[in-house]
């Protein structure tokens, strides 16, 4: 796929994504830095060159790539993480700790009501469940009954 098409940010990211898994460090990071080159808002393309410069102990290159990307994407949960942990053993507990409280508040912001409806969604479901057997067993009666 790179071959075919050399301008293709994705398979640059693909390519440097399946060097990361088999742990090939220094290929990842050529073709991450390939592919946000052509593509440099490419979110999974800044996510996995953060956690490769994390994995080559460049923690605070990486923190710095995380807290520019979270200025154009504040409520990206998954920078939020990585900047945790980068705090944790970079800069403290304390920072981590503030982070991680401001991720959950994000979660609860933006996907509390989301979780309240599928509940609401499935106790329905229960009730109309049983009340569908409870019809089914009625009828099965009155059938007997005649």
């Amino acid at each position: 796929a790179q071959q075919c098409d050399p301008n293709d940010h994705l398979a640059e990211y693909y390519l440097a994504h399946e060097y990361a898994m088999n742990r090939q460090i220094n290929e990842a990071m050529v073709h991450v830095k390939i592919s946000l080159n052509l593509r440099a808002e490419h979110i999974p393309s800044l996510h996995l060159l953060a956690l490769l410069l994390s994995a080559h102990k460049q923690y605070a290159d990486a923190l710095h790539l995380i807290n520019s990307v979270l200025e154009e994407y504040p409520d990206n949960l998954n920078f939020l993480y990585v900047k945790a942990h980068l705090e944790l053993h970079s800069v403290g507990g304390e920072e981590a700790l503030f982070t991680i409280k401001h991720m959950l508040h994000l979660w609860r912001t933006l996907y509390e009501d989301q979780t309240n409806v599928d509940c609401n969604e499935q106790q329905s479901e229960r009730r109309s469940e049983t009340r569908s057997v409870f019809q089914l067993y009625t009828s099965e009666m009155s059938d007997k009954d005649s």
